[in-house]
């Protein structure tokens, strides 16, 4: 993505006039893997029951129109873009695509936290463990609104980490690892994959600094970034291995 924006915008003299023309496209296919993602393996896929070339074909609609539509107001707003660059359009399309991110963790990290909690409040409540367990609403709302008061209170240093001490992040390359990492984390969801959205954006971060080549990386970071997470796993199991034995002890003396 960031190659094609490059080549077609970053690099051209009229950069903030081609920005305009193809915002979009830069758009519309981001609302695009957004309608497809709602009209399958959703509540709202099961009662339309749409086949897939009609699914293609509303979500391409859908996406066309929006995608004008930011046209429009882009160009409304365009007197108070600062500089005659296509930096200043993609400024206002990363609102969008960090939208586009939320989306993307709320569909996969809610459920890797909130999975494990369900299965304890189904046995709990009917004293056996099934295949498949229902996830009463009240729970992804606890899912929920747990990422994001974690995101406010720890948030910052992640985000000031991946934004400017890997690689530096324009506006044109902070929209592709938006897009990038939310795309990657959407479609895993419907695979019914467990991953990381804040690993897929690093991801994101380390495809657009090595488009501009590896010198543009700071490597030592990404090698401590990479340990850390590894650090995760054995750190966690250790921890819940103390609680454990701790409230195993605590209930056999009671």
């Amino acid at each position: 993505m960031f190659s094609i924006i490059k080549r077609l915008i970053i690099s051209r003299n009229d950069s903030f006039d081609r920005a305009l023309k193809f915002s979009p496209f830069f758009v519309g296919i981001s609302i695009f893997i957004v309608v497809l993602s709602f009209l399958f393996k959703t509540p709202l896929g099961k009662t339309l029951s749409l086949g897939t070339p009609t699914a293609i074909l509303v979500a391409t609609i859908i996406a066309a129109l929006i995608g004008y539509i930011a046209k429009f107001f882009l160009k409304r707003v365009k007197r108070n873009i600062s500089g005659n660059n296509g930096e200043g359009i993609f400024r206002y399309i990363q609102v969008g695509t960090a939208c586009y991110v939320a989306l993307a963790q709320g569909a996969n990290d809610v459920a890797n936290a909130v999975a494990p909690l369900a299965v304890i409040y189904f046995f709990v409540k009917t004293g056996t463990v099934g295949d498949q367990v229902p996830v009463p609403f009240f729970l992804l709302l606890f899912g929920g609104v747990g990422i994001a008061l974690g995101i406010t209170m720890a948030g910052r240093r992640v985000m000031e980490t991946l934004g400017t001490k890997i690689t530096h992040l324009s506006n044109s390359r902070g929209f592709c690892v938006e897009f990038a990492a939310a795309t990657t984390v959407l479609i895993a969801s419907k695979l019914g994959l467990p991953v990381s959205t804040t690993h897929a954006a690093v991801g994101g971060v380390l495809g657009v600094g090595m488009a501009r080549g590896m010198e543009a990386l700071n490597l030592r970071l990404v090698y401590e970034i990479v340990f850390y997470w590894l650090l995760t796993l054995p750190a966690s199991a250790l921890t819940c291995m103390v609680i454990y034995k701790i409230l195993q002890f605590i209930l056999q003396r009671m």
